[in-house]
């Protein structure tokens, strides 16, 4: 397969992560695992958090494995299960660790929501089936302890996009990651500006890029991953909760690729 297309997707799940090298001749699909590593959630006291540093440096492993048995790649990207994210501050800071989608901060939020907004409007905008660590209710979970970081948010990125800014510079959510979030409206093909109006959320966070559009990485790339970068999307709705495809990667690609599609959470 030496002329074949060359694809590396990461895959994490609630448990474990895996680099999966896909390859393609333009009619065969081989993949092979090159890379396993650990994820689970990281628990501090009685918080549950993403291990996001240690998974991005068991990325820049597999992609230095990968390349050293195979060359290199077309493109890379990250698939992980949806409504969880990280809001990043001033210069692109990261402001903690990304909370778990396990995290029991959210239990009663719903009900103290739909007390201020009700759930016929939320869904009337977002049109998303209602689950207590939504991405909606673990950012009123933070505005209800008077957590600090929503004061000083500058973006909101959701956590395969969040990987994708560590390779490559660029702040951008791919739509059908913010459509686990109950915060994006379907039919406006955006953020639901009413939502984060009414429940007086940071209008900062919803200002980023939410598209299908591709999105070139940056010239300024890390040293330790010295590929040809171009990945595509691929486009596999995920119908079911809370696990994603697999290998529904959401790659960074050149302009005029495929989308594709999230999963909710695992």
């Amino acid at each position: 397969m030496s002329s074949a297309k060359k694809f590396l997707a990461f895959d994490l799940g609630a448990e474990s992560g895996r680099g999966i090298l896909g390859q393609f001749d333009g009619q065969k699909l081989s993949l092979e695992v090159v890379h396993r590593f650990p994820n689970g959630p990281v628990q501090t006291l009685e918080t549950m958090h993403w291990d996001v540093l240690r998974l991005y440096g068991e990325m820049l492993n597999g992609l230095r494995l990968c390349a050293a048995q195979h060359g290199g790649i077309d493109g890379v990207g990250i698939d992980t299960w949806g409504v969880d994210f990280a809001l990043l501050g001033r210069g692109n800071t990261l402001l903690g660790n990304p909370r778990h989608y396990r995290d029991p901060h959210t239990e009663g939020v719903m009900e103290m929501a739909f007390a201020k907004v009700p759930r016929e409007e939320i869904y009337r905008q977002t049109g998303l089936q209602f689950m207590r660590f939504n991405t909606l209710f673990q950012l009123l979970a933070l505005q209800r302890d008077r957590s600090p970081l929503l004061d000083v948010a500058e973006s909101l990125l959701m956590m395969p996009d969040l990987f994708h800014f560590f390779f490559t510079g660029i702040r951008a959510n791919e739509f059908t990651d913010v459509s686990t979030s109950q915060l994006y409206d379907p039919t406006a093909k955006t953020w639901a500006y009413g939502v984060v109006k009414a429940f007086g959320l940071p209008a900062k966070i919803s200002r980023g890029r939410c598209s299908a559009r591709c999105v070139r990485p940056s010239r300024r790339r890390p040293a330790s991953t010295r590929h040809r970068w171009s990945s595509r999307r691929r486009t596999t709705r995920a119908p079911r909760s809370p696990r994603s495809p697999p290998l529904a990667s959401r790659g960074v690609h050149p302009p005029g690729g495929p989308t594709s599609a999230r999963g909710r959470g695992r």
